[in-house]
């Protein structure tokens, strides 16, 4: 079984999901940037995130959710997917 510990993260990794959906709602895109103080956490979680994808350390089942939602995993590929949309 998973020890109380164990079940804050899984809590904490979904409510944070949840407020990445709500912005991709709001917003139609999962590029939450840190120059906004309400969503700075998010984009502090959204970093973890890219960082534990780069190094092998996210949950399949996560990436899965996150891919399922359009998230992009380096800035880089957000920034050619917003030249992309500015051009069409």
């Amino acid at each position: 079984a998973a020890s109380p510990k164990n079940w804050e993260k899984i809590f904490a990794w979904n409510n944070n999901f949840q407020a990445l959906k709500g912005f991709k709602e709001q917003y139609g895109h999962c590029n939450v940037t840190k120059d906004c103080q309400t969503n700075a956490k998010l984009s502090e979680w959204i970093d973890t995130q890219r960082q534990n994808y780069k190094i092998n350390e996210l949950p399949e089942q996560h990436i899965k959710l996150l891919e399922d939602i359009g998230f992009v995993w380096t800035t880089q590929e957000q920034q050619l997917c917003d030249l992309q949309q500015s051009r069409e």
